[in-house]
């Protein structure tokens, strides 16, 4: 109060304001977002860019994008391998019958067979589940919680493909070899 007599005004502090996350395209967005590991772990680009031009601001998306990157960069080497082999190739696992809650995913190669428990364990207040996955290799289960739900969100990925009959699969074949076509030429 004094300081105001005075003539002293305290400076103001900005408050930093995060964008909003307000969906432009959101049929594109929905169709997108549930497949967003395996497309980072792939790096297409163009999916990836689709994905970020879903958002008013893209800034958002962006964002999403850096903070999926910072949780795969989190799981074991191991465990990124694997991703990485669901990623590239989803037609070599074998997705079995899912139930309420569970489904059998076995690598026709190696025969490893990984069993995904989706449990939800309640609601959050914005009307998102909140999901508490479970992932078993080979009957045992040794994957930490961020190994464990980066997992999940691939299997879900791979769930999702194989419903729509792997047509994401073939987009990201015939996008990576223009890719690879325009190279050859940029060169």
């Amino acid at each position: 109060m004094w300081e105001m007599l005075m003539g002293y005004l305290p400076k103001m502090t900005r408050v930093h304001k995060e964008p909003q996350k307000v969906i432009r395209n959101v049929e594109q967005h929905k169709e997108i977002n549930i497949h967003l590991p395996v497309l980072m772990i792939r790096k297409s680009s163009r999916k990836l860019q689709q994905y970020c031009d879903c958002f008013v601001n893209s800034s958002v998306g962006v964002r999403e994008l850096i903070t999926l990157k910072y949780e795969i960069s989190k799981c074991r080497a191991e465990v990124i391998s694997i991703l990485f082999a669901m990623a590239k190739d989803p037609e070599r696992f074998e997705i079995g019958e899912s139930l309420t809650s569970s489904t059998k995913i076995v690598d026709k190669e190696t025969g490893v067979a990984f069993n995904y428990y989706n449990f939800v364990s309640g609601w959050r207040d914005d009307g998102q589940r909140i999901r508490n996955p479970s992932v078993y290799i080979n009957g045992e289960q040794f994957l930490n919680a961020d190994e464990t739900m980066m997992m999940a969100r691939v299997f879900e990925s791979l769930k999702t493909m194989q419903k729509n009959e792997y047509k994401l699969q073939e987009e990201l074949k015939t996008l990576e070899e223009q890719t690879r076509v325009f190279e050859i030429y940029k060169n």
